[in-house]
């Protein structure tokens, strides 16, 4: 991960970014900010039907998280639930979820 960290850096620069979040689909995703690294789960044991609008889902999450002021961990791993129940269904705006399911899902990324 160390070697990574650096190629990131590299492209970014030392003093150019704040966070920098890579989406890997069902591996989950990665933050890099200046002082942390951090590896979030992917939600498992879904039915993936349809990854389209999965990262529109995925940035929702995350800007939901943001404008609370809520820390870019916490609101990568809401970013990940929410993006899970997108990927369950054919479409684009098909899917929907009740709060316990989302809380559910969210215990297994945090």
């Amino acid at each position: 991960m160390r070697q990574n960290s650096v190629k990131v850096k590299l492209i970014f620069g030392q003093e150019n970014y704040k966070n920098i979040i890579i989406t890997k689909g069902g591996e989950g995703c990665r933050i890099v900010t200046r002082e942390k690294e951090y590896e979030l789960p992917a939600v498992t044991g879904l039915q993936v039907a349809d990854p389209t609008g999965s990262g529109d889902a995925f940035r929702a999450g995350l800007l939901f998280g943001l404008s609370r002021n809520w820390d870019i961990r916490k609101s990568a791993q809401h970013a990940t639930v929410l993006a899970s129940f997108c990927v369950e269904k054919q479409g684009t705006q098909n899917h929907s979820f009740e709060v316990g399911e989302f809380e559910r899902r969210l215990k297994g990324v945090e």
